[in-house]
């Protein structure tokens, strides 16, 4: 596979390794001009084609998958616009933390996953708390358009919509069938192809509350725990087992699950897969547990895929280090970066 120029990547946002809100005049190397959002883009074609059709207008398009992001990278490479940047994850944690209110002209969601079950549709991304944290992200009077051939989900769009008083339609319908010059998507044009209907949603922000204030989070270091006296490093280790723990934390759930622990064989440590989900913020990173020299263990977190310092991994490595240090209570605490271990964190 041809590898991508350096340039291109350069679109990548890094948002896990900047402070939280992301300064977007420095994202994409230019101030001014509206910002919109395309969350979930597919192929990518539709971003493109509003990308080279507004030039003056800043483009951010939000994926969670690798494969999509791929195609849209190669669009960029060929038709060499400029005005797009990239961010990969989930979109409302991206919206929740990177962006500052009242800071979106637009939102598109081109055919969102209808997850057909029943018992799936809570997985639905037009829920009322994510419509929401739109609202306070977009600008007054922000376009919010949405498309689905899925009939089901249009109808379900139509009834979060329609009750949720921070959206109103910007038309006498709640929705059409059709969209003049609007470009379509490749899954929109085999919906055509095949005769389905497709459901077109074009709404504004209407909202008068106060929005809450985005709060500003800097990157912090990577949290750490070192222990001194003798202990049993495997012997320990050896029998974790798997828990988790739900916390409130300003407001927010957060939830750290300790999955699994296993042994480096080329090195002094262990390796423990850790789930921790800080509200909209779900990050799988390992935590290691090495023996560098002889009566010292430390506890921190390994730079695997670019984990983000959040309350809830600074408490993931508080309560690894907890146990750890109750299975072998004569160790003593010569550093800790997440406070002492006697008390709460």
């Amino acid at each position: 596979m041809r590898p991508f120029s350096e340039t291109i990547l350069e679109v990548i946002v890094p948002w896990l390794e900047l402070d939280w809100p992301l300064d977007w005049d420095r994202v994409f190397g230019m101030s001014g001009g509206p910002l919109v959002c395309e969350i979930g883009f597919g192929s990518g074609g539709f971003l493109l084609d509003l990308a080279r059709r507004r030039p003056d207008v800043r483009h951010i398009g939000i994926e969670v998958s690798w494969g999509p992001m791929r195609a849209l990278l190669r669009g960029i490479e060929r038709s060499g616009v400029r005005n797009i940047r990239v961010v990969k994850g989930d979109a409302a944690a991206i919206l929740a933390h990177t962006l500052p209110n009242h800071s979106l002209a637009e939102v598109h969601v081109n055919f969102p996953d209808p997850w057909y079950k029943k018992k799936h549709r809570r997985r639905r991304l037009l829920q009322p708390g994510f419509l929401r944290l739109l609202a306070d992200r977009m600008v007054p009077g922000g376009r919010l358009a949405v498309a689905t051939d899925h009939a089901d989900l249009a109808d379900w769009i139509a009834a979060v919509l329609e009750a949720h008083p921070d959206f109103e339609s910007n038309h006498a319908t709640q929705r059409q069938s059709h969209v003049p010059d609007r470009t379509p998507t490749k899954y929109e044009e085999k919906a055509r192809a095949l005769g389905t209907p497709i459901h077109y949603f074009d709404w504004r922000n209407v909202t008068r509350r106060a929005a809450p204030t985005v709060p500003r989070l800097e990157i912090a270091p990577m949290p750490n725990v070192i222990l001194a006296g003798p202990s049993d490093v495997d012997a320990i280790m050896g029998a974790f087992r798997r828990h988790a723990e739900h916390v409130m934390n300003g407001g927010e759930e957060v939830v750290v699950s300790f999955v699994r622990a296993w042994r480096r064989t080329d090195e002094r440590e262990w390796l423990v897969e850790t789930h921790v989900h800080d509200g909209r913020l779900a990050q799988q990173v390992a935590l290691v547990v090495a023996q560098r020299e002889a009566e010292r263990v430390t506890i921190r977190l390994a730079p695997l895929g670019s984990p983000r310092t959040t309350w809830g991994l600074k408490r993931a490595v508080w309560l690894l280090a907890r146990a750890y240090r109750q299975s072998a209570p004569d160790l003593e605490v010569v550093r800790s970066t997440v406070g002492p271990l006697d008390g709460e964190h």
